[in-house]
């Protein structure tokens, strides 16, 4: 047994085992070698149908009676409460479970005796709030969504069992990060979801827990045959042999091998998360440059500086349905505003244009900042050319010719033209 503040506490996996045990439980060897890995916060990446929602609910309940008996023995405050986050509530019962359930968190706490019914609250409508609390410790689990996130509760979770997480915007995933950290090194969490087509933040998460990092973070792969309940017969099932025969090589192991792989029709193969993405602090002695693609319903903002020859974006602003003057407001807020005179400025082609009666937007940026904007007509096929140019890594300074901020999440996703200032 670990020593913890000279006191003997059995190590959560000891708990966990004997948890798995009594619920009548057997892992095949690929779950059993993520279940008991001892990372603080896992991300489970995994296929459809590989288990991910049952692993993460056992997972919940073994760490949660290892914590209320830890917490117990060193008469500390932890272990009281715990999240189970989904895009909505709907998505989040699926792992909290209900009582008319055999398995998930709320059926599994009920087989080890320790379900409080009276203060145990699971609404036959799916798209309600749940919330569990256990006999011996009165813990608490409850659902929450994610559907807007700045209305995640200010509390202090010590685990979250994060479903579908490849369904979230990224600032939910900052806030449930941001909330284990109040009770470090106690606090855990398991986050899984599936590849979707289109790469975006969880890749570059699930890239990122692939490697060794500051944030306590380690990705896992779990492919669909990797669960025995529904496919006994592994790889080979002919279920699994169907599927990986009615799609492409990089769709099924996307779909159902859990890895994330760049698609094959991708505009911009070249594109890789470790060599274009990174930390890039506003240079206060180098000029700021402005990309802007206008619109109604989508507005981007691109702040830009050119350092050695390559070209950073530093930062964003993306808007949905904001007024002019909005906009303004809010890139005159940022810090790097101050150096925006010095720098050179593009616009799309429909700056250009006159919408519902309006000047055009070059023009009100003009009167309102005094900015002038180049605008040229490019052919989609030469932009493209062009930005995949700028993904390659420059013989001069061994770096790629275009980098973004890893908040620009935005840009990464929808994309802009960059061109006129490459």
């Amino acid at each position: 047994m670990p020593l913890i503040n000279g006191i003997q506490v059995p190590s959560w996996q000891d708990t966990a085992r004997e948890v798995v045990k009594h619920l009548g439980i057997t892992l095949s060897p690929e779950q059993d070698e993520i279940f008991y890995d001892d990372a603080r916060i896992k991300i489970l990446c995994g296929g459809e149908g590989s288990s991910k929602s049952f692993m993460g609910s056992l997972y919940g309940v073994a760490r949660s009676q290892h914590d209320a008996m830890a917490a117990s023995l060193l008469n500390t405050g932890f272990g009281n409460l715990y999240w189970v986050v989904g895009h909505d509530f709907e998505t989040a019962r699926r792992e909290f479970g209900s009582v008319e359930m055999d398995d998930m968190l709320l059926p599994w706490i009920r087989s080890l005796g320790d379900l409080n019914s009276d203060r145990t609250s699971a609404p036959a409508r799916y798209d309600q709030p749940c919330v569990l609390q256990t006999k011996r410790y009165q813990q608490v689990f409850r659902t929450i969504s994610g559907y807007d996130a700045q209305k995640i509760g200010r509390e202090e979770p010590t685990g979250i069992i994060g479903c579908e997480v490849s369904l979230w915007g990224e600032e939910i995933w900052e806030r449930c990060y941001g909330r284990l950290a109040r009770l470090y090194p106690h606090s855990w969490g398991w986050f899984s979801g599936s590849p979707e087509r289109d790469a975006g933040w969880f890749d570059e998460l699930v890239n990122l827990g692939d490697h060794d990092n500051d944030r306590d973070i380690r990705s896992y792969h779990l492919p669909s045959w990797a669960n025995p309940s529904v496919y006994p017969g592994g790889r080979e099932d002919p279920a699994i042999v169907q599927l990986e025969g009615s799609m492409s090589y990089d769709r099924f192991m996307r779909r159902h091998g859990g890895i994330i792989t760049a698609p094959t029709d991708a505009v911009l193969p070249e594109f890789d998360a470790n060599m274009h993405i990174g930390d890039f602090s506003y240079r206060p002695d180098l000029p700021v440059h402005i990309a802007i693609d206008p619109g109604h319903l989508v507005y981007a903002v691109l702040f830009i500086q050119i350092v050695d020859g390559t070209v950073r974006v530093i930062d964003e602003i993306y808007a949905s349905k904001w007024s002019h003057e909005e906009i303004i407001n809010e890139a005159r807020m940022r810090p790097l505003w101050a150096n925006v005179g010095r720098g050179r400025h593009v616009m799309d082609i429909a700056g250009s244009q006159h919408h519902d009666g309006d000047p055009p937007t070059a023009r009100r940026w003009l009167d309102d900042t005094g900015i002038r904007f180049d605008m040229k007509k490019r052919r989609v096929e030469d932009v493209v050319e062009r930005l995949r140019s700028f993904l390659t890594t420059s013989p001069l300074t061994g770096r790629p010719r275009l980098q973004i901020d890893r908040h620009c999440i935005l840009l990464m996703r929808l994309g802009c033209d960059l061109s006129g200032l490459m």
